[in-house]
Order: C-alpha cells, then structure tokens, then sequence
C-alpha cells in the first residue's frame, strides 16, 4: 500500500482508533448483554424509573444497560461520552404492532407439530427483553451503532427447533434485515438459503418478480419446508428449490444474466458468514448481468473495514515498509473513503481465502 500521511491526518488516524476501539467496545458490552442478561431490564424496574424520573422508556432502558456496566455517568465524562454515542442512538421501543400485517407472519400458520427430531412452534420476546432487530449504522466518522430493540409486551414468532435448539425463526431481525433486499429484487431471483422462506414468499408476493429460484442443500429442511410450508403460499408456482451446495452452484453451474438477482443468506452471522460473503465476492467477478445482494452485508464489511484498518494504521504510524502497491493515500479523506462500504465492496471481490 502506498500511503503517504502528514502529522494532522496522522493525528486523524489515531482519533480513529480510538473510535474503532469504542466500536469493538459496544459489540462486546451487547455480547455480553444478550447472551447471558437479555431480560436484566425487569418491567418493575423500568416502571420505577419512568415514573420516578419522568424519562421515557427507552432512557430508562440505557440507564439500566449503562449501570450493569459499571459505567458513572454523572461524574465520568468517558462514560457519559460513550452513552450519548452509542446507547441512545442504539436503543429503541418497538410494537408488536409493527409486524402484525406483515404477509408472512398473517398469512403463514406454523402447526405444533414434531417431525422426528424437528419441532415446529412459537417462542417468543418477553417484555423488555433487548434483542439485534437490522444491520449496524454507520456514521460519517465510522462509528458503528447496533441496533437494540425491545417490546414493552411479549411478542410471539415462528420458529422451528432441532433437536431441542433454536435452528431458525421469523424474528424482527429477519424481516428487518431482508426488507431492502426484498424491495429491491425482480425479474427472476435466486436465493442462496431456504431457511423459512420468508425471502422467498416475500418476493414472490411481487408483482414485478418472475420466479424465485432457492439453492438448498439439505434435504430434510426442504422436506418440512414443502410439506408444512410452501403450500400455504399463495404464489408457489413461482418458486423453484433445487437441492445443491450454493457455493458449487454460483462457482461452477450460474450463468451470468439467467438471474436478475442473486440473494445470499446462507449463514447465521459475522462469525459464521465472512469467509462464505468472501467466496461469494471471488464468484461475483465473473457476473456483469447479475447482481448480488448479501444479507447483512453491513457487519460483514465491518469486519473487513477493521482487518484493513489495522494494517493501514501499523503501516503510517509505526512506519512499516511499503510496497507503493494499491491505492494511494495521501490525505486522511483517502482514508474514509479506502474504508467506505463502497470501496470494500471491490476489496472484497479480490480477497482470496485459504
């Protein structure tokens, strides 16, 4: 990389890690939240605090988050800093309401039903319970909000478990996170993922969406799907499922152009999910007539943003070598913009992983 900095941009640069630091910061804080505390904000609590403070739920919701972290507002200027910059604008209220006509949810009926060691049933979000409900938001400083929701009364939802576990769900976070790519599809679609077919009986339900073709390659959860949920749909003779590993059927079987579009939903996070957007990035080279959409692709280039930060970042202010190779950086503007969702779209079509 070829990066070439003056004191002021590099005084920016070290502003920026501080703001990377607080990124990671917030993911761990709602790592930890979510996955052993979910329901620390009890109703009675929350009550308490609206009544006695005059404040709205959703203030009551973060001063109860801020305190579980230890975190003194009223005299530390860092914690209230990161409270102001991260919780409020993370914290929301939602309605059940807000789902109650979606076409899925009203028109879907999931029976109680066990099929060997697959169950279908309805779990559900308790009151106050925080959960991630749509990718992060990004800000113009690369600051990075997730986005915590909760109902302020029990919402309940689809879902099917295996053997005992949670495997997939109609939950806010889904139909949150699918709507762009939803609006955004026609013409003839491929989906990589069955799931529960909310994508694919979304899309369907347009009028400008021609057909809907699914890459599944498990063979039971087609089976459950065609059995228990496909012939509730009201356009089924626009869905096609074919049996095959995605990745082998984008790499060695798609035809660039035979889809308008392409969604790819075949992992459960960041986590899971990076190196398979990765493969499918290396693949979407090829296509100029097809173009790609990825679930969740926010976090994913997240990720990548603060790979390549960190290498950019050790190579101005440590002063590594440089190979003159790549693009050239010559101002901290260089910088936001080698970093943009936009750039690291194409960064990402060139990275090859082992």
């Amino acid at each position: 990389m070829n990066i070439r900095l003056c004191s002021a941009d590099k005084e920016k640069l070290k502003k920026l890690i501080n703001i990377r630091n607080d990124n990671f910061k917030i993911l761990e804080i709602y790592s930890e939240y979510l996955n052993n505390c979910p329901t620390l904000a009890k109703p009675s609590l929350i009550k308490e605090i609206t009544e006695e403070c005059f404040v709205s739920e959703e203030t009551a919701f973060v001063s109860i988050l801020s305190a579980a972290c230890g975190f003194d507002t009223e005299k530390n200027k860092s914690d209230r800093e990161f409270e102001r910059r991260y919780f409020f604008p993370s914290v929301k209220k939602i309605s059940p309401s807000d789902y109650s006509e979606n076409p899925y949810l009203k028109n879907i009926a999931f029976p109680k039903i066990s099929d060997g060691e697959w169950e279908f049933t309805y779990l559900k979000h308790t009151p106050y319970e925080g959960f991630i409900y749509n990718d992060i938001i990004l800000e113009d400083d690369l600051r990075e909000i997730p986005r915590l929701v909760f109902f302020s009364e029990s919402h309940s939802y689809p879902a099917v478990m295996q053997g005992g576990r949670e495997w997939m769900a109609v939950k806010p976070n889904e139909i949150e996170t699918m709507r762009e790519p939803i609006e955004t599809v026609s013409g003839r679609v491929l989906t990589l993922g069955l799931g529960l077919g909310y994508f694919t009986y979304m899309a369907a339900e347009k009028e400008n969406v021609t057909e809907v073709t699914v890459i599944e390659k498990d063979k039971t959860v087609i089976s459950l799907f065609e059995k228990h949920i496909l012939p509730q749909f009201k356009n089924k003779e626009k869905i096609r499922i074919i049996c095959a590993d995605a990745f082998e059927y984008v790499e060695k079987m798609l035809t660039d152009g035979h889809f308008d579009f392409v969604f790819a939903d075949t992992w459960h996070d960041v986590s899971d999910g990076f190196d398979m957007y990765l493969r499918l990035k290396n693949s979407e080279i090829k296509f100029t007539s097809t173009r790609f959409i990825y679930w969740i692709e926010k976090s994913l280039l997240s990720h990548l943003r603060w790979l390549l930060f960190d290498n950019l970042a050790e190579t101005v202010l440590l002063e590594r070598g440089q190979d003159g190779k790549g693009k050239a950086i010559r101002s901290f503007s260089d910088v936001k913009d080698f970093l943009s969702d936009e750039n690291l779209r194409e960064v990402a079509k060139n990275i090859r992983r082992a």
